[in-house]
């Protein structure tokens, strides 16, 4: 039961690729869609060290040593990655609304030769 309520959290990014991806888009949304996805991602960590859920960035165990990774401008960097994701997600919005469409579903360009 507990491995069921593991899987079924999901990253911000991989609600957004849930969210956003279709079957038909191109290799440049899909690839636009994943990029947003990774700084969603990136986003969710930052604010998780804005709001004390986490306390350092990475943490290494190195044998004896424990090195910890913290990022001192964490909600300068939340709110310039919420800046990319925006950028992002108009120009998924934008090449999608400038995709052509056929009336009759057909995406061939030549079919109506």
């Amino acid at each position: 039961m507990a491995k069921r309520a593991a899987t079924a959290e999901k990253t911000a990014g991989q609600t957004l690729i849930d969210e956003l991806s279709r079957e038909d888009d191109t290799f440049s949304v899909r690839l636009l869609i994943e990029q947003a996805a990774q700084v969603a991602d990136m986003r969710a960590k930052y604010l998780a060290l804005v709001n004390g859920d986490v306390a350092e960035w990475v943490k290494l165990s190195l044998g004896p040593q424990v090195v910890e990774v913290k990022i001192d401008s964490a909600a300068r960097e939340a709110r310039m990655l919420m800046t990319e994701l925006r950028h992002l997600l108009a120009e998924i919005h934008k090449q999608r609304a400038d995709k052509p469409t056929d009336p009759d579903g057909n995406l061939d360009p030549l079919a109506s030769f």
